[in-house]
């Protein structure tokens, strides 16, 4: 998509029904937009495309993981003939038939401390689809440090959370967890769990960029796809958080 967009030049893909606060200055507000995906299973691989379908103009995927045979009942843009292939390509590749005009930038690292400036730096909105807390600790540090919004999720068997960060507006990570010292487990999940929580969080990045609705800033949402039930819990910061209270204060 090039140019100054008018109705004319939105493709089928990204054309929205017209809904009450939409129109072209929000599809504009996505094109500009630059989503950093860290971490392309089941959640980064149903929140990609689901952005590209939206028009987001550019889409950061940061994973250097390999396609394996266990990945295929869950993570839904890697099929049996990406098996071996680095999965930042797999994705992309299937990004670039859904909607050409998305620009992909892709990084084959694993985030650290070191190089996690780098990677969500000039982001738009970052996504936290990864599968260890450790990452998620760095993530929610750099992201507080840069000032940019991001939405955490995870999911185990039938279940899901999700909360979005907005730094110096609501809590961060830190003041849910109290320990980032894990590293990666093995979690079990079904794969209607991963699809129902990465929708909300290709939502929560919508609203984020758009400005529309309301972003689950400092409320936690708990699915228990077992019991069909969502719970919201409020989540206060802490005036001791060692992350987040070093905003405040400077503030």
């Amino acid at each position: 998509m090039t140019g100054v967009l008018d109705n004319k030049e939105i493709p089928r893909y990204s054309r929205q029904i017209v809904l009450e606060g939409w129109g072209l200055e929000k599809q504009r507000l996505l094109k500009a937009a630059r989503v950093t995906i860290i971490g392309l299973g089941g959640l980064g691989t149903v929140v990609a495309p689901l952005l590209a379908k939206a028009g987001v103009g550019t889409l950061r995927l940061v994973d250097d993981d390999y396609v394996e045979e266990v990945n295929m009942s869950a993570q839904l843009m890697h099929w049996d003939r990406d098996i071996g292939k680095l999965k930042i390509d797999s994705v992309e590749e299937k990004i670039r038939e859904m909607n050409p005009f998305v620009r992909v930038e892709k990084y084959s690292i694993r985030i650290t401390e070191k190089n996690a400036e780098e990677i969500l730096r000039d982001s738009t909105v970052v996504i936290d689809a990864t599968d260890n807390i450790k990452t998620r600790g760095i993530i929610n540090e750099t992201c507080v440090k840069l000032n940019i919004p991001f939405v955490h999720a995870g999911v185990r068997g039938f279940n899901g959370q999700l909360i979005t960060v907005i730094p110096g507006k609501g809590p961060c990570l830190a003041d849910l967890y109290h320990d980032f010292s894990g590293g990666p487990r093995s979690c079990p999940v079904v794969n209607a769990t991963v699809s129902a929580i990465a929708s909300i969080q290709a939502m929560e990045a919508i609203k984020l960029i758009t400005g529309l609705g309301k972003p689950l800033v400092g409320r936690l949402l708990i699915f228990d796809g077992k019991l069909g039930d969502i719970d919201i819990v409020e989540v206060k910061a802490r005036e001791d958080c060692p992350v987040c209270g070093k905003l405040r204060a400077s503030s």
